[in-house]
């Protein structure tokens, strides 16, 4: 929750300066004129949208990921060594390459999963200071409803998916995640 604080105002820059209604070109000076026209609430609009969508996205992260594991690793348990992981004789490169399969489909998913709920947080954070958009966020959701339908919260959610995938899919990073949870944890408490 404290990180929102310095990535709202970075994701309300970011998709003000995507819509490009706003005449600015670059973040800073965006901000400051968002800050003298609403004031803080402005700077800071969706922040608690923000973390209803990191919430959730994380949990379903967390769970599809242990389950890919299961389903996808041999002998997984996540009570015990990854190095009994390899009952099927795999190396350390395909076990690793097992990890970073199942943490990027994971990350998708979940992300795909949650797209109506970025979809809103995003939709608040650019209709900020618009006299012609939605008041609240109930009106902002009956809005988008009328509009598309159930269409309108899905959209983009594949691309959402595919963006994940590269910042999950680095074997390097998993594998090292899994290594080293496996060096400190298991043999250091057992």
């Amino acid at each position: 929750m404290v990180s929102g604080v310095i990535w709202t105002p970075m994701d309300v820059a970011k998709s003000r300066l995507q819509r490009g209604s706003e005449g600015h070109i670059t973040a800073r000076s965006l901000l400051k004129d968002v800050w003298k026209r609403e004031g803080y609430r402005g700077v800071w609009r969706g922040y608690w949208v923000s973390i209803a969508v990191f919430g959730p996205q994380v949990s379903l992260y967390w769970a599809l990921y242990e389950t890919f594991k299961k389903a996808v690793i041999p002998n997984y348990n996540p009570y015990k060594s990854t190095a009994q992981a390899k009952g099927d004789g795999a190396t350390e490169v395909q076990l690793a390459t097992r990890y970073a399969a199942t943490s990027a489909a994971a990350m998708s998913l979940s992300a795909i999963v949650t797209n109506p709920i970025e979809i809103v947080r995003t939709r608040w954070q650019t209709s900020g200071g618009d006299v012609n958009r939605p008041i609240s966020m109930t009106a902002l959701i009956r809005e988008m409803w009328r509009q598309a339908g159930w269409r309108a919260f899905m959209r983009g959610s594949v691309v959402r998916g595919i963006y994940y995938i590269p910042s999950n899919v680095r074997i390097r990073r998993w594998g090292h995640f899994e290594t080293s949870a496996d060096c400190f944890f298991y043999r250091r408490f057992r």
